[in-house]
């Protein structure tokens, strides 16, 4: 997460900590705190930030993470949702002298779909999303397996997968434009990546009033970035944790 993401952080009245909305029937609004950390692969290690955030469950709209969704289906077995999530990939080139030369990469909304089909003990999830912005202009595509584990006041939801990144999102974010080269940045233009994720996700309440949630991905690069003269290291993560207190 870059530093001219703070302001934009400020607007992460997307990132709520709301029970699912398949699993609170009433409509609710809160506010809150929470702490972002993400490191996306780039030769400058991990940022952290703390951010407000506003929870909201109202119907079928939901704010879950940095994503919005709103619910088209809902059965016993399967689930189709559109949404809508801030990416928050990218950096200025203030933000450390390593990414000196070098144009920002901007931040974006992606919006998509989302079905969730529930195979056994294993829930099978299809994503895809697109940039609306037009910073990336590329999409992206996730397959997970995960599986609730629900307790009396906690759900854990722990998850595999794989996530493809299209050729443009990859070379925009990973990148070195020819402008950019130096001496010890070559020029490279990047592909689409595939790469495995793993993580956790969950939340534990108390009473009305008390939510906590978290929510850990770790990814093993695809080869398209990890080649990349940016990047330093073949994994990536993104943990989210906060709280936010319900009227």
């Amino acid at each position: 997460m870059n530093k001219k993401l703070l302001p934009l952080s400020y607007s992460l009245l997307l990132l709520s900590f709301g029970a699912n909305a398949q699993e609170a029937q009433q409509n609710e609004l809160g506010i809150g705190l929470a702490v972002i950390s993400q490191n996306a692969g780039y030769d400058i290690g991990a940022e952290s930030n703390v951010v407000p955030a506003l929870l909201i469950n109202y119907g079928d709209f939901s704010l879950l993470g940095p994503e919005v969704k709103y619910n088209l289906h809902r059965g016993d077995e399967f689930t189709f949702d559109l949404t809508g999530s801030i990416r928050l990939d990218g950096y200025s080139a203030d933000d450390d002298k390593f990414f000196t030369g070098m144009k920002d990469r901007d931040s974006t909304i992606d919006l998509g779909f989302a079905l969730e089909y529930e195979l056994g003990p294993v829930d099978v999830g299809f994503s895809m999303a697109a940039d609306v912005l037009g910073k990336h202009e590329g999409y992206q595509a996730g397959l997970t397996f995960g599986h609730n584990f629900k307790f009396e006041s906690t759900m854990l939801t722990p998850f595999i997968g794989l996530e493809y990144q299209s050729e443009e999102l990859v070379d925009y974010y990973y990148g070195v434009r020819q402008e950019e080269v130096t001496t010890t940045r070559d020029f490279y233009q990047a592909d689409a990546a595939t790469q495995a994720v793993a993580g956790l996700r969950g939340m534990w309440w108390s009473g009305p009033h008390h939510r906590v949630i978290f929510r850990l991905e770790y990814s093993v690069l695809g080869s398209s970035i990890e080649d990349s003269p940016l990047v330093d290291g073949s994994n990536s993560y993104e943990f989210i944790m906060g709280y936010a207190y319900v009227f």
